[in-house]
């Protein structure tokens, strides 16, 4: 048992040096925690319904308008390189810094909280413009709920930057894993008596959670809570830094607003329609995009030789489309199974709520490569103490997605959709944009070349349109329907019908999916095989690496590594 526990203690304070080696936990404990989200959502869907759970969703709109606007901002992106710096010259001054900003940020937050909880109820009235005056009421009252949760992120999300920046990524990964547990645990327990106010309890729960598990290791490695709110140079520095943030995340907190105030026109249920849809392609996102970039960051911190640094950002970016790209075909292609199986179908989801979901996935999916791209990019340009560019090409984005939105659903009268669509074409004009002026700022000519990533589109579309012919071609309910293109590719002596797979029932389903996706991933694979793909040879590189780390090996005398 000691030994266990000893090996169990190595493992959560080890570093992880190599961007891969880190993005392999972070995604790891991502994967867990996506997966406690999608159950977090179905929990909520069945004790609630799809009305109530629209409702939950839109309380969430103005603390977090607040919380990310204003503590997310500086304890994310600007703290790390400061941290980072401050830990090369002198780890006590290190933690000096950190421990300062969480008690200004706690400060201004408090202030903020108390001010718009007041208002609350003026603020769901003009955002929430298609919700009636009761329920406006209640996402008010829910709302001040969650406002005390996000003063526990507010320390939370500093230990998490602190622990990232020296290289201990395994417990912040963990921490969002609680979190949806505590939120799952809060709606099973309380539901039936508290309502809507149950998922608002675990939200604190889990908040607690979320910052429990983290304090521990962050204490280990130095951290110390004071009562010091004096600002001094790095405080300072972070301020700079993060102030341009400020403006980024306000633009993006105001598109967030405004699609709650665009998809409540349409309906209730609407807005947890869209978050659901945004749920699931936020998964690959996260999955490859921010944990790739997450890891890349502190690298790039590090790193002020321009060629390192140049290596660094496209062997990262290459990497990430590999593995993105062909995850966006993916659920293009399988957007109505993959609603089907994550959320089921009941009187809280039925049918043409389904089909609904599906479609905004599809659009929002197309944007998925974009959005991952975005996260690394946008790191690269703080790594380069650079915060001024992405705020500018953030607030071009809201403004584009705003306009959109208004004239795809005040104009043009599109469903809800169109908001996913206005979304996708605003970022591929926002990171078009960065990565061109990033291209100038560190890189010479062949900065600009990204056939890995052309590569990566290609061959994900001659898989992903096999996939889709698959699919039509063994599901039963197509075959009733007659479809014409089946009669000119199936010759009409074969009664292919008779095999077909019934997918109104859930095996069936997840066997038609599964046999789809095996075959689309045998092309990918073998298509990059052939090309000599360095992204792949990358990938089994540490999959091998992993594979003999996690082999048995002879006892020998546990040692911890050194802090930094």
């Amino acid at each position: 048992m000691e030994d266990l526990i000893r090996r169990g203690k190595k493992i959560i304070n080890s570093r992880q040096n190599t961007i891969l080696s880190a993005a392999g936990v972070i995604t790891v404990m991502i994967i867990l925690s996506q997966i406690f989200g999608l159950v977090r959502q179905w929990v909520i869907l069945k004790f609630l319904g799809s009305d109530t759970f629209s409702l939950y969703l839109a309380a969430f709109r103005l603390p977090d308008l607040v919380f990310e606007v204003f503590a997310f901002g500086a304890f994310s992106s600007a703290l790390i390189p400061v941290f980072s710096r401050y830990l090369r010259r002198s780890k006590k001054e290190a933690w000096d810094v950190a421990s300062r900003v969480v008690n200004i940020g706690l400060l201004i937050f408090l202030g903020l909280a108390i001010v718009f909880g007041i208002f609350s109820y003026q603020f769901y009235s003009v955002v929430a413009f298609g919700f009636d005056s009761s329920q406006v009421d209640l996402v008010s009252k829910v709302a001040r709920i969650i406002f005390f949760a996000e003063g526990l992120f507010i320390v939370s999300y500093v230990i998490t930057g602190v622990l990232e920046s020296s290289r201990r990524f395994l417990v912040p990964a963990l921490a969002p894993v609680l979190y949806n547990i505590g939120i799952i645990l809060g709606t099973i327990i309380f539901s039936r008596t508290l309502g809507i106010y149950a998922p608002a309890i675990g939200v604190i729960i889990g908040a607690v959670m979320h910052l429990g598990i983290q304090i521990p290791v962050a204490y280990k490695l130095g951290f110390r809570f004071s009562t010091n709110f004096k600002t001094n140079n790095g405080v300072r520095e972070v301020g700079r830094l993060a102030a341009p943030r400020f403006i980024d995340l306000a633009a993006l907190q105001i598109q967030k607003s405004a699609e709650l105030f665009f998809s409540s026109i349409m309906s209730v249920a609407s807005y947890g329609f869209l978050n659901l849809a945004y749920s699931l392609q936020a998964i690959p996102a996260t999955l490859f995009g921010v944990s790739l970039a997450k890891a890349a960051l502190v690298s790039l911190s590090y790193q002020e030789d321009l060629a390192e640094f140049r290596k660094t950002f496209l062997t990262t970016l290459n990497q990430m489309m590999f593995l993105i790209v062909p995850i966006s075909a993916f659920l293009v292609v399988l957007r109505i199974p993959i609603v089907r199986l994550t959320f089921g179908t009941s009187q809280s989801l039925d049918w043409n709520a389904t089909v609904q979901i599906g479609i905004i996935l599809s659009y929002f999916a197309i944007g998925v490569p974009m959005q991952s791209a975005l996260a690394l990019i946008s790191r690269a340009y703080y790594a380069k103490h650079d915060a001024k560019t992405p705020v500018i090409f953030q607030v071009i984005d809201v403004v584009l997605t705003l306009v959109l939105e208004a004239i795809f659903v005040l104009v043009m009268h599109l469903p809800l959709w169109s908001i996913a669509l206005a979304n996708t074409l605003a970022v591929f004009i926002q990171v078009s944009g960065l990565y061109v002026i990033l291209a100038k700022k560190i890189g010479d000519g062949r900065f600009l070349s990204l056939t890995p990533t052309i590569k990566s589109i290609v061959f994900s579309i001659l898989s992903g349109g096999l996939m889709y012919f698959t699919l039509k071609l063994f599901d039963r309910s197509v075959w009733v329907q007659k479809i014409p293109i089946l009669g000119a590719v199936v010759p009409e002596n074969i009664p292919f019908e008779k095999f077909v797979i019934d997918t109104r029932y859930t095996l069936s389903l997840v066997l038609l999916t599964g046999i789809v996706t095996t075959l689309g991933v045998a092309v990918y694979v073998l298509l990059s095989w052939l090309t000599k793909s360095e992204e792949l040879a990358a990938l089994i590189r540490l999959i091998n690496r992993r594979r003999v780390e996690l082999a048995p090996a002879k006892r020998e005398p546990l040692t911890v590594e050194p802090e930094v």
